[in-house]
């Protein structure tokens, strides 16, 4: 699956997914450390793919010029065994509320 990157994005929000809360400390330190020009402006973290997508739905909108769908999020990174919905599940769910 190829992707094409539309525009920078200006939102600058990470979405993390894991249920184990050390996993989920050490990713937020590194993206702390990293400070990328600001990135991440803010990160969100969330311990199962059900909570993530609510999230997710509460962060789309569409684009005035174009009409595509878009998220505030840069970037979701998932662990894919976790309870009431795994990170197989959250992608696809994710994937259809996007395209």
């Amino acid at each position: 699956m190829n992707f094409k990157i539309k525009k920078p994005c200006s939102f600058k929000k990470i979405l993390l997914l894991d249920d184990e809360p050390y996993n989920i400390e050490v990713l937020m330190s590194i993206f702390k450390s990293l400070k990328l020009r600001g990135f991440p402006n803010s990160i969100d973290c969330c311990y199962n793919g059900d909570d993530a997508l609510k999230n997710l739905k509460q962060s789309i909108f569409e684009d005035p010029e174009t009409g595509d769908k878009e998220s505030d999020y840069c970037l979701i990174l998932s662990d894919l065994n976790m309870p009431i919905m795994d990170g197989y599940e959250f992608a696809e769910k994710a994937k259809d509320l996007l395209i």
